[in-house]
């Protein structure tokens, strides 16, 4: 795979996640109005546990499958790519099917160990099918983006947001009048459940489609004798088990959280609604905005695995320098004003999306510079994977989240600092997760980033992007009010941003691709001199 076809497939992953996560605010909205903050926390406990049982039986085998079919991709074998897909989806449908009987079935027995509000049940119970359909929609996104097509999971993923929101949200409205606040988080809760069945089916049903491209290739490929099932199998355990791992690793910080936030906060004075609202502001408002630019690092990290695996396959040394410097890069031109925007704006952010006066500002304002460390950290962990280095990143990822532990465990304690204890602990413990990610990668590739062009000067283009948001904000908001202040204020940041990055030689034309109307704006920049190739 050409750096071209790399940045249009992580550009085009990037687009469809940032669209769905749009889609995801926009339900977060109405829902946070319709529930309430306590509302919001029960919609929220049961969303850790989730994402530990598709940990387990979803998050590595993707990986796997888009990084197995890459290398047999490369040296033409259609046939053992298609081979590995078919196991894959076999392993998927299984492990899904286990992971959502377990939360059906043990639900109750969920909420007591982990000493939820006994109002969560509903939410449980909402979201415990969702493991199966997410599973078989991650077998079909793997294989396709092994075969570096991109476009299929970009669709599939508004396709799930697009569900979600209408059928969850529909779901949330008629459940809170007719019964109440706790079944109406399980009918929001439902809605990733529906969005995965509408993923699943767009992308079986697009798969039924160019089944005859699909047989084609294979015919075209080398006849030879045919891997055995028990060796696929194993290869993908080997990159899958890590991969999972980690994400088993993140998933407990999650928990960690769920279990430990709201003991802690009855140590520091408060009662179990208040601590629910509370943890709903952090995870529903603050974590919901933080989640968006992260969506990019998701979807760069997923380009990436295939990647530098085929750079590896090849035996390209300088290839696989060249996409892990360009990775880097373009997580700090992305992560380090997304982090500042979100915390110099917090409270103006908080106001315009869910209503004049709600609280949450305060966390956001502080949850915002995690997003540097956990797309920092995601990336590098996805490169090291891509160069077969699995067992590292989850070493580094424990390291981190026993550093986040003891911070939650002290801090949120303190009635001053309350819930905001978590979201320091979230930026320590990512942070070192990243430092340790980023030192491996160093180690085992050799590069040599110029601190300059990936550090400097995107530093010196965020400063003047922030005292500009505020300047603008603070000038405009008796006049026009907060939300349109807000609106402007952002818009002329990332203006101010871009326009830096320009004028500094802040972004070259790699990086300028991953950028909506990056590649027309490219050669007219060129030529007039504001915007160089890489050295």
């Amino acid at each position: 795979m050409s750096k071209k076809s790399y940045l249009k497939g992580a550009a085009i992953l990037g687009v469809g996640a940032i669209l769905a996560k749009f889609l995801g605010i926009f339900f977060k909205i109405p829902l946070a109005r319709y529930i309430g903050d306590i509302g919001l926390g029960l919609y929220a406990y049961p969303y850790p546990i989730y994402n530990f049982f598709l940990a387990i039986s979803v998050i590595g085998l993707p990986v796997a499958i888009s990084k197995l079919v890459s290398e047999r991709v490369a040296v033409g074998n259609f046939r053992e790519a298609h081979r590995v897909f078919k196991v894959a989806l076999n392993l998927l449908i299984i492990f899904g099917t286990v992971s959502s009987l377990i939360l059906f079935g043990f639900s109750k027995v969920i909420i007591k160990v982990l000493n939820w509000h006994p109002d969560t049940y509903y939410a449980l119970l909402g979201i415990a099918f969702a493991p199966f359909f997410v599973s078989v929609m991650s077998a079909f996104r793997g294989y396709f983006q092994g075969l570096q097509i991109m476009t299929p999971t970009a669709i599939s993923q508004l396709i799930e947001s697009f569900a979600r929101v209408i059928i969850g949200l529909g779901l949330t409205i008629f459940l809170v009048k007719a019964y109440g606040i706790p079944q109406a988080a399980g009918g929001a809760s439902f809605g990733a459940t529906a969005g995965a069945m509408a993923g699943s089916a767009f992308l079986i049903l697009l798969y039924t489609r160019k089944s005859k491209f699909f047989h084609r290739r294979i015919r075209q490929s080398p006849k030879g004798k045919s891997e055995a099932t028990g060796k696929i199998i194993h290869g993908l355990l080997k990159i899958a088990i890590p991969a999972s791992i980690a994400s088993v690793v993140t998933s407990l910080m999650g928990i960690i959280d769920t279990a430990m936030v709201p003991a802690r906060l009855g140590v520091a004075g408060f009662n179990i609604d208040q601590a629910a609202a509370l943890f709903g502001q952090m995870s529903q408002k603050a974590q919901t905005l933080v989640n968006v630019p992260l969506t990019l690092s998701i979807a760069l990290s997923t380009s990436l695995v295939p990647a530098i695996s085929e750079a590896v396959a090849l035996r390209d040394r300088k290839e696989v320098q060249n996409r892990i410097e360009l990775g880097i890069r373009t997580v700090l031109l992305i992560a380090l004003p997304s982090a500042i925007g979100l915390s110099f704006l917090a409270d103006p952010i908080i106001n315009l999306l869910f209503g004049a006066g709600e609280q949450g500002g305060e966390i956001l304002a502080i949850l915002s510079y995690s997003v540097v460390f956990v797309m920092l950290t995601t990336t590098l962990q996805s490169m090291l994977q891509g160069l077969g280095k699995v067992i590292i990143p989850i070493k580094n990822l424990l390291i981190g989240a026993i550093f986040k532990v003891g911070i939650n465990f002290f801090l949120v304690s303190i009635p001053a600092l309350n819930i905001r204890g978590a979201a320091i602990g979230t930026i320590i413990g990512y942070g070192i997760a990243a430092f340790l990610n980023y030192r491996a990668v160093k180690r085992y590739t050799r590069i040599k980033m110029d601190i300059m062009q990936t550090i400097i000067k995107p530093i010196i283009a965020v400063l003047a992007m922030g005292i500009t948001v505020l300047l603008v904000y603070q000038f405009l908001s008796p006049i026009l009010g907060n939300s349109l202040s807000t609106l402007v204020a952002i818009l002329l940041g990332a203006l101010i941003y871009f326009i830096m990055l320009l004028l500094i030689g802040g972004i070259t034309t790699e990086e300028m691709a991953l950028m909506p109307g990056g590649r027309k704006l490219t050669p007219i920049l060129t030529k007039i001199g504001i915007l160089r190739r890489k050295r």
